[in-house]
């Protein structure tokens, strides 16, 4: 191994494993939101919103994120920020709104997972 070719690799290797470029770039900071009703089933279709403060959140007003649970009733938000979220389900009467409502502890660079409950 030359001298050049091992300062390229060294170069490469500490650009590609530095703290910033190891989490925001390679793993970007995921929240997978399972959404379930009072008997324990996952509910599919449901309405997921996240907000980013609670003002935003008590006038449904504009909405971080937005999307619908799959068919075995989850859905992954991708590249968020690590900041803490409210967030409210609607699925018809179904809704978790006073219940739960702000998710904390995002770790950046992982897929976080919450557990939200609808009535």
């Amino acid at each position: 191994m030359t001298k050049k070719y091992y300062i390229i690799s060294l170069i490469l290797f500490v650009g590609l494993f530095s703290t910033q470029g190891y989490s925001k770039g390679l793993f970007p900071t995921k929240l997978k939101v399972y959404v379930i009703d009072i008997l324990g089933n996952f509910v599919e279709g449901a309405e997921v919103t996240l907000y980013k403060n609670k003002e935003d959140y008590l006038a449904s007003e504009n909405p971080k994120f937005k999307g619908l649970t799959n068919e075995k009733g989850w859905i992954t938000f991708k590249k968020i920020d690590e900041i803490p979220y409210f967030i409210e389900v609607v699925k018809g009467d179904l809704r978790n709104y006073g219940k739960g409502v702000q998710v904390e502890d995002i770790e950046e660079g992982k897929k976080n997972k919450i557990n939200i409950i609808v009535e």
